[in-house]
């Protein structure tokens, strides 16, 4: 009896490893067919790491989500993309790409792993998708009202909206018409810029927090489901305000000033005196009207910007190198700016709190004298 046992032992080793040899030759065989899991054992204590890395990208979904995308720029290409990476059904609302998505497919060259996609679903009518579980709003916010008809053509009794959008207010828009319980916020942190060719350039970080409008925990854990498998690093925040206005700590000073300079890029502003000194004041006035605003929300008090997050946003900017932001990029490219959510709502929001914010006010004043003179 010992020695059939320890034949049948034997031959069960042999076979584990023969099959595990064949089937590591592609780490795609490793994640779908796993010689561990047929014999009966738990594969993830014994994952190789090439097939770890793999397997956070390219996880087989047990229940893929139907996703539309609209707002096809450089945001909506990259997360959509890495969704579709990670095995979502995702549909690309397009205008002005459209024709080269349907013929050239989506490429995306990334710091975290290059995507290229011969085919995608790509559309430019919002009927041709149909209801959806998950809408990925990624437009310019002063797009935000014109573009409810087109979330309207995709949304069921159980869809979900997640705006990727920059500003202040974006969720209050959204929920004029939507659902709250619906409703999310993704702060996406990342440096990230459409080529002229189409391909999406994503340069630097690429984290995205989400929150949701009414900070309801098992509705955020949807979210965090959505984007499990994928290349994106994600973090959730049980208060969305408290994370807007941390956005709003770099997106005011750093996208207001390159603006007010009249087009320059991040590391201008951190590398002269004057301009980091600036971007300082600036940065610390949107922590006060912040503060002042959670406050003014009831919000605890364990939910306030800081000096740590002053110092992590220059430690971020200061490892950018020559990043153009946004709204740099609109205003000497000519085309439209994002001024009433990312600029306007936030001063709008100190003066109703009766606030002072002198530097905040000043750039904001020359950001909008700006768009009136060249009228974008």
């Amino acid at each position: 009896m010992v020695k059939v046992a320890f034949k049948m032992a034997r031959g069960r080793i042999v076979e584990l490893v023969l099959l595990i040899v064949i089937d590591l030759w592609t780490v795609n065989s490793f994640q779908l067919h796993n010689p561990l899991t047929r014999l009966g054992l738990d594969a993830s204590k014994f994952r190789p790491n090439a097939a770890r890395k793999q397997a956070s990208s390219s996880i087989v979904m047990k229940h893929p989500a139907k996703v539309a995308v609209i707002g096809s720029g450089a945001v909506g290409l990259y997360y959509g993309g890495r969704l579709l990476e990670a095995g979502h059904d995702v549909t690309f609302l397009a205008r002005r790409d459209l024709e080269r998505l349907k013929k050239n497919g989506l490429r995306i060259k990334s710091v975290d792993g290059d995507i290229k996609f011969d085919r995608v679903k790509a559309v430019g009518d919002v009927s041709q998708i149909g209801e959806v579980d998950w809408i990925l709003l990624s437009v310019k916010s002063y797009a935000l009202e014109a573009c409810k008809d087109l979330v309207k053509g995709c949304m069921g009794p159980n869809t979900r909206v997640l705006a990727v959008i920059n500003g202040f207010g974006i969720e209050s828009c959204l929920g004029s018409d939507f659902p709250h319980e619906k409703i999310f916020g993704g702060m996406a942190f990342t440096c990230i810029n459409r080529e002229s060719d189409g391909e999406v350039n994503h340069l630097k970080y690429g984290a995205i927090t989400f929150g949701h409008y009414k900070d309801d925990k098992e509705e955020l854990a949807k979210v965090v489901e959505l984007f499990e498998g994928s290349k994106v690093q994600i973090t959730t925040s049980e208060c969305l305000l408290f994370s807007r206005w941390e956005k709003l700590c770099w997106n005011i000073p750093f996208n207001g000033i390159a603006v007010a300079m009249g087009g320059i890029t991040t590391d201008i502003i951190v590398q002269d005196p004057d301009l980091r000194l600036l971007a300082r004041n600036v940065m610390e006035d949107v922590v006060k009207v912040g503060n002042e605003d959670l406050k003014a929300s009831n919000i605890s008090p364990e939910y306030r910007l800081n000096e740590e997050t002053i110092a992590a946003m220059f430690k971020r900017t200061d490892n950018m190198g020559p990043y153009r932001p946004s709204t740099m990029i609109d205003l000497v490219e000519g085309k439209q700016m994002e001024v009433e959510y990312m600029f306007g709502n936030p001063l709008e929001r100190a003066k109703a709190l009766q606030m002072s914010c002198g530097y905040m006010e000043t750039v904001i004043s020359m950001i909008k004298g700006i768009q009136r003179i060249r009228n974008l």
